[in-house]
Formats: C-alpha cells, sequence, structure tokens
C-alpha cells in the first residue's frame, strides 16, 4: 500500500469517528513513515511495520492526548429520539409506499410476460381459425407484451437492488455502533 493511500484512509477513519486532532496524528505517521523510508525501507515494508491502518487507529484511540468529539453525536441523538413521533410514521410509510412499487413492477413484470405467452399460444389457434394477417397482429402483440415483460423484469431487478442499498445506507447511518 503506497504511504499516500495508508494516511488517506487513516485521515478517513479518524474523521469518521470524530477525532477533532486527526491533523496532529496524520502529520506524525506521515513523518514516521518518511523516517522509515529515508532508513532503506521500501513504503510497503515502512507500512507494515508501523501495522497498517487498523493497528494505527486502535493506537491512536488508545492515546492520552486523542480529542473525541462526542457533542455532536449526542446532539443527532437526542434530535433523533425526540423527532420519532413526526418522522417514524413519515419514514415507515415511505418505506411501505417503495416495497409496494417494487412488488408492482415485480407483478407487472409477470403479468406482461404471462400475456405475451398467452397470445403466443393464442396466435397460433388464430392462425388456424381467421387467417394470416389476424395471426400476424396476435403474434407482434405477443412480442409487445412479452418485450414489456423484459422491460418491467429488468425495472424489478434494478428497483429492488437500489431499494435495497437504501435501506442498508439508512440502517448504516443510523446505527450505533461507533468502533
Amino acid at each position: 500500500m503506497p504511504k499516500e493511500k495508508f494516511l488517506l484512509e487513516l485521515k478517513l477513519r479518524l474523521k469518521k469517528y470524530g477525532i477533532s486532532n486527526s491533523n496532529q496524528y496524520i502529520n506524525y505517521y506521515s513523518e514516521y513513515l518518511d523516517d522509515l523510508i529515508e532508513n532503506d525501507y521500501t513504503e510497503a515494508d515502512a507500512i507494515k511495520k508501523i501495522g497498517g491502518v487498523n493497528n494505527v487507529f486502535l493506537a491512536i484511540l488508545s492515546d492520552n492526548d486523542v480529542q473525541i468529539s462526542n457533542t455532536k453525536n449526542k446532539i443527532k441523538a437526542a434530535l433523533l429520539l425526540m423527532g420519532i413521533p413526526v418522522w417514524g410514521p413519515i419514514v415507515a410509510a415511505g418505506y411501505i409506499i417503495l416495497l409496494a412499487l417494487v412488488f408492482a413492477v415485480m407483478i407487472c413484470s409477470i403479468a406482461f410476460s404471462f400475456a405475451g405467452l398467452w397470445l403466443l399460444l393464442g396466435s397460433l389457434i388464430v392462425l388456424l381459425k381467421t387467417g394470416f394477417i389476424d395471426f400476424l397482429f396476435q403474434l407482434g402483440t405477443a412480442f409487445i407484451f412479452g418485450g414489456l415483460g423484459i422491460v418491467f423484469w429488468q425495472l424489478f431487478v434494478l428497483s429492488s437492488k437500489k431499494t435495497f442499498n437504501l435501506v442498508k445506507f439508512i440502517f448504516h447511518s443510523f446505527s450505533e455502533s461507533e468502533v
């Protein structure tokens, strides 16, 4: 891992957990890695020597001089708890509507697919009973419905993935686990 990538990952991790004096630690480890590189270590070996991002992060957390700002998280938690009667039903209704839309797209894809198959099978009967022009019309209609079934199936797959990612993002944003 290059030194810059290591420092960037460390900086992001420190920022994520609210370390307010993170620049001190970034500067310290940047100089420390420079010293190791000057002493004939490669960047990868120097990073291995100090233990990687996880070990450095844990060392920083155990440092007596670390400054973690918790007031922002406490205020955020208090506002979230006080607002549950207002935004809770709105979020629940939005989630139910989103799931209903995904379900409706799935039902449409199934309905269009079955309609296309039914019309395709029926077009053979139409060919035998009424004639070639009616057969072509029904065959074209069968292809249109089958194509709509495929399009709606793709919409269903896309919307279900996006819904899953949105729910995962929302739950990850409000998770209580910090370390």
